[in-house]
């Protein structure tokens, strides 16, 4: 998982829980609800059932996050050059962390 996007997660969805009371709109609450569907279930399992929980159940939400981040990236309207050092950070670490540095034959 690329930590550029994980710590990103708390601050773009109380961003989104804030715009969604604030506005009402409709891009923060499918951000919330996709999140809070995907990835929440797993914490009562492990509380009560005391399960242990994997760094993959948090993939399924990964899509929910990128679509908060990019909706606070968008709507706090950023310079585009932290913008731009954010996703050449993003494509950076996605470049070293690949799992296949190269191609197998």
């Amino acid at each position: 998982m690329n930590p550029a996007i994980s710590f990103l997660t708390i601050p773009a969805l109380l961003y989104c829980a804030y715009n969604y009371i604030q506005r009402r709109d409709d891009l923060s609450l499918v951000s919330i609800a996709l999140f809070t569907l995907t990835y929440l279930p797993f914490y009562p399992a492990t509380i009560i059932g005391e399960r242990v929980t994997y760094l993959f159940y948090f993939l399924s939400a990964v899509p929910a996050v990128c679509a908060a981040i990019a909706y606070m990236i968008a709507d706090t309207k950023l310079p585009k050059l932290v913008v731009l050092f954010y996703l050449a950070v993003v494509v950076y670490i996605f470049i070293v962390m690949f799992p296949f540095q190269r191609i197998p034959t």
